[in-house]
């Protein structure tokens, strides 16, 4: 992490963890990123206050809870970009952890045909 620029002063727990369930009706999340690096000038104070843990935030963890999952049947995959590669698929299957630097992975999560759990 030092060699990324991550100083082990500034990491902390966040005071937001996501415990998702997201339904088969869902279209899922547009391509972003889950770091901030906006400031207030750009987001107002009220925006820029409630944004506190996406502005620090150096690395996201997902791990996924999904029995049976089956990519080409359900959908649902985590479609990530790094820099000026081709973009990624990432299925959804029950016991992956996917780990990557918040504010570098530009990442979206594709349609799904069943209900998943992230």
């Amino acid at each position: 992490l030092a060699r990324r620029g991550y100083e082990a002063s500034h990491h902390r727990v966040p005071r937001q963890c996501q415990l998702a369930r997201y339904t088969s009706r869902g279209k899922g999340y547009d391509r972003h990123l889950d770091r901030c690096s906006l400031g207030v000038e750009e987001l107002g104070l009220l925006e820029w206050l409630r944004l506190s843990d996406y502005r620090g935030r150096a690395l996201t963890a997902i791990l996924y809870l999904n029995d049976d999952w089956q990519i080409q049947r359900d959908g649902g995959a985590l479609r990530c970009w790094i820099g000026g590669r081709e973009p990624f698929d990432v299925a959804p299957l029950g016991g992956r952890l996917v780990i990557f630097d918040s504010g570098a992975v530009e990442h979206a999560v594709l349609a799904a045909s069943a209900d998943r759990v992230a």
